[in-house]
């Protein structure tokens, strides 16, 4: 889910959402930083109460070891009291002192609580402050607690930490306190310190990226509208971004390989646009030559056909007349040889006659044979007109199939 909201948001709305996570990141970083603050403050806190308790302790010792040299133990614990009452550190700090009962035994701010019972004592919040400091000695023999106290001149509880550790011999406790408002301040004081220098960096930042997204969604935008510009047909445009050396420019090289390419392609295009219509005029021309070639072969084979024709109609006529010559020959050949016949009796006298006839009947058979032997030639001839009358028609038959071709293509 997550990984298609971040498919679907644009490069500006993912830059400005790596801002926001930084924001984040960073008040995150600052509130942490705030309660390390806090929280080291404290710990430099319980070191200085521990140590000045320690302070106290040696001179509760002290006073305890003078014991038994003509001092008694009630002088040694008035003295270690007095010692105890006029200390003072930081912001006029102070040590109090009860015994393992929850009896007052020394307060330098408030004497007229010495000798008192506080075991009912509570703070603002309820506490059973002094059962729960005897309880604490009782326990660990020392330690930290942490309580609501006013301070001197005021009647307006504030927190305060405390570090109280018990004196066996004595049966004593003796604590100090410091009030820790003054951390929180502090440690607001910081964050606020913080807060602005994040704030600065923040803003800083935020200038930073809106320049750089800008800068990067802007040519991004620009080559997108090229791109599409591109996609359309139109190669006349300048594709944004080049000689930039980043990787917006190594896309705007990309995208120049495009339109270099379809500046070719559309060179290619129109040059093959040119070569088919060069060739279309061709082939018309081709085709119109083809036929008025075919035009002009069909007219010859026309004329030849024609002449032929005529040629074979006039030997036809002379075959007629021809036929018709040796028709009236025989006829003639026939009445010869009736008058032969009839006139027997008169062969003798005739046989000259007769002689003259058959060399007459001899030379109109040969002509007749002379005749045959024209129409015999005169059928040969018509026979090779015929012959290329047939190759004319198969070169009419090529010229069709070559148009045929032509036109198919």
């Amino acid at each position: 889910m997550l990984e298609m909201s971040l498919v679907k948001m644009t490069i500006g709305r993912k830059i400005y959402a790596l801002i926001g996570l930084a924001a984040i990141g960073l008040l995150g970083l600052t509130l942490l930083d705030s309660r390390e603050m806090a929280s080291g403050l404290k710990q430099q806190k319980e070191i200085e109460l521990k140590h000045m308790t320690e302070l106290a302790l040696s001179i509760l010792k002290q006073e305890h070891a003078s014991e038994g040299d003509g001092v008694t133990a009630a002088e040694a614990q008035k003295r270690a009291a007095s010692k105890l009452a006029a200390l003072r550190y930081g912001n006029n700090d102070y040590f109090f002192v009860t015994d393992m009962q929850s009896r007052m035994v020394m307060h330098p701010i408030a004497p007229k609580l010495n000798g008192t019972d506080q075991s009912a004592s509570k703070d603002t919040n309820g506490k059973l402050l002094f059962v729960e400091i005897a309880d604490t000695v009782r326990r660990n023999g020392s330690g930290y607690v942490d309580y609501f106290w006013a301070k001197p001149g005021s009647d307006r509880p504030a927190p305060k930490l405390s570090y109280v550790a018990g004196f066996a011999p004595w049966g004593w406790i003796v604590g100090t306190g410091v009030y820790i408002d003054d951390l929180e301040a502090q440690t607001w004081a910081a964050t606020q310190r913080s807060l602005i220098a994040s704030a600065i960096v923040l803003l800083i930042t935020l200038l930073a990226s809106v320049v750089m997204a800008r800068r990067i969604t802007g040519p991004i935008v620009a080559m997108t509208g090229a791109m599409k510009d591109l996609a359309g047909g139109r190669i006349d445009i300048t594709v944004p971004g080049m000689g930039r050396s980043d990787e917006i420019g190594q896309m705007a090289e990309a995208v120049e390989v495009f339109k270099i390419n379809a500046v070719a392609r559309r060179q290619l295009e129109a040059e093959q646009s040119e070569h088919e219509a060069r060739a279309l005029a061709q082939r018309k021309a081709d085709t119109n030559r083809l036929a008025d070639e075919f035009e002009g072969a069909i007219g010859e084979i026309v004329d030849t056909v024609s002449s032929s024709s005529t040629e074979l109609e006039a030997s036809a006529n002379s075959l007629t007349t021809t036929a018709e010559r040796s028709q009236h020959l025989a006829i003639a050949v026939a009445a010869a040889s009736e008058e032969a016949s009839t006139n027997v009796q008169s062969v003798a006298s005739a046989t000259e006659e007769m002689a003259s006839s058959v060399n007459e009947i001899s030379r109109q058979v040969q002509d007749s044979a002379r005749i045959a032997n024209d129409a015999v030639d005169q059928a040969r001839k018509t026979n090779d007109r015929v012959g290329e009358l047939s190759k004319a028609a198969a070169r009419i038959g090529d010229v069709v199939e070559l148009i045929n071709t032509i036109a198919g293509q």
